[in-house]
């Protein structure tokens, strides 16, 4: 069974991977990266992300030239709006020129914890299968889309890269006696330097406080490396301006966070998708509850889990372990399994094998006969050229300007830029 995986940002490749992985059962894998979507990939990402996997990259417009979409059971996939609706365009295109009588499944899903999903299920609308992680929004998912009119195409499929990984009783560890405690980063949450800098503070407290413990900083990737989140305060590089020596025990870390956690006796992290893992893997975990339980940082999504803990409280009395009904909404239960996404697939395989032509591309939900406004795709769809370089420019400016200036003179030099017409 053959896959084709065509994503760019690092955790959408390690979603669209693992999932295909799974589902060609030992088959061939191939790794598709659009080069036209800003983010950096190359294989040091990807081995950060657990793949060490060969990938082309190239335009999206290139991918039916590289690629014989007919030799495909199914294509997974993540993009942005726009790359979607492109790819949607290329796929559709073949199916109506090329006389085929099959066409791969189009599989999507969501990378990691799925804070607001109004937001952003029918951007996902055009594929056979749409993957959510738990049954808690697969209930959400399906009121949504029957509310709106749409296929109910939803699975619960848990977190593929999480879902067979080993579950152990949580260990009780003395602190102070030789523990290892990682904790995961975020890359947009906490969005404040001050905050980052608490978060910091406290480690190096707690590496002071408990010297033969070792304390471990994942960071997702190394500084300047641009994915589908923007990092504005990397943790390695705001590192100085904590007021506390650096203890010999905290260290930064890449890589695998399997590996990381391997050997890891607690998981600290705010509202990481990494907590899954952790807890997957039977590693005790703690979010932090330091800045309350908002749903700014996500923290909310882990109310009820009893392991919502502040930072000192978790370092001195251990990780809670769990609530057993928290885990089975939100992506432990057995009814959520990829197995459903399997089924799903097989089941549009059946149904095509029975027609006499091939099954047509589901249609999209933001297109122009849906919405007055002038939506991503059908500037895609229709002349990518009608974006005018004065607003690319004016994008590219403006990221320039976050990058160099502090947030509270962002607006005013922005507007000053425009004014100057250094900017469109």
């Amino acid at each position: 069974m053959k896959i084709l995986v065509i994503a760019s940002a690092d955790s959408h490749l390690k979603w669209c991977y693992t999932v295909a992985k799974k589902i060609s059962s030992g088959g061939e894998v191939d790794i598709f990266a659009p080069s036209d979507t800003g983010h950096d990939v190359d294989y040091s990402i990807l081995e950060n992300m657990g793949i060490k996997h060969p990938f082309t990259s190239a335009p999206l417009e290139e991918l039916s030239k590289i690629y014989q979409f007919g030799s495909y059971h199914a294509i997974v996939t993540i993009l942005t709006e726009r790359l979607f609706s492109r790819l949607h365009s290329l796929l559709s295109l073949w199916v109506e020129t090329s006389g085929t009588k099959r066409r791969p499944a189009l599989v999507t899903g969501f990378p990691g914890i799925t804070m607001k999903l109004v937001g952003v299920l029918p951007k996902r609308q055009g594929a056979d299968v749409i993957c959510v992680n738990t049954l808690k929004d697969l209930k959400e998912a399906n009121q949504l889309a029957s509310a709106l009119g749409l296929d109910d195409v939803h699975v619960s499929s848990g977190y593929p890269f999480a879902s067979d990984l080993p579950k152990a009783k949580y260990p009780i560890v003395t602190p102070n006696r030789g523990r290892k405690i990682v904790f995961t980063t975020q890359p947009h949450w906490p969005g404040k330097l001050e905050e980052r800098l608490y978060i910091l503070e406290q480690l190096v407290r707690g590496a002071w406080m408990y010297p033969n413990d070792k304390f471990v900083i994942k960071l997702r990737l190394q500084e300047g490396k641009k994915s589908v989140h923007h990092e504005r305060y990397h943790y390695e590089a705001i590192m100085p301006q904590v007021k506390l020596l650096r203890p010999s025990n905290l260290h930064f870390a890449y890589g695998p966070i399997s590996d990381i956690f391997s050997d890891a006796d607690m998981h600290i992290t705010l509202s990481s998708t990494s907590a899954i893992e952790s807890i997957a893997m039977g590693v005790p975990t703690s979010i932090i509850g330091d800045f309350g339980p908002h749903d700014g940082y996500g923290v909310h999504h882990f109310i009820g889990s009893n392991m919502i803990q502040n930072i000192d409280v978790a370092l001195s009395s251990g990780a809670n372990e769990p609530a057993h009904d928290w885990l089975m909404m939100n992506g432990f239960s057995p009814e959520s399994s990829l197995s459903n996404a399997i089924d799903a697939i097989n089941a549009f395989h059946g149904v095509q094998s029975e027609c006499s032509e091939c099954a047509p591309v589901k249609p999209l939900f933001y297109v122009d006969s849906n919405f007055k406004y002038e939506f991503w795709p059908k500037y895609s769809r229709k002349n990518p050229s009608r974006l005018k370089v004065r607003k690319r420019k004016r994008a590219r400016m403006a990221s320039f300007i976050k990058q160099i200036i502090p947030y509270g003179l962002v607006k005013p030099t922005f507007r000053l830029a425009k004014k100057m017409k250094i900017v469109g």
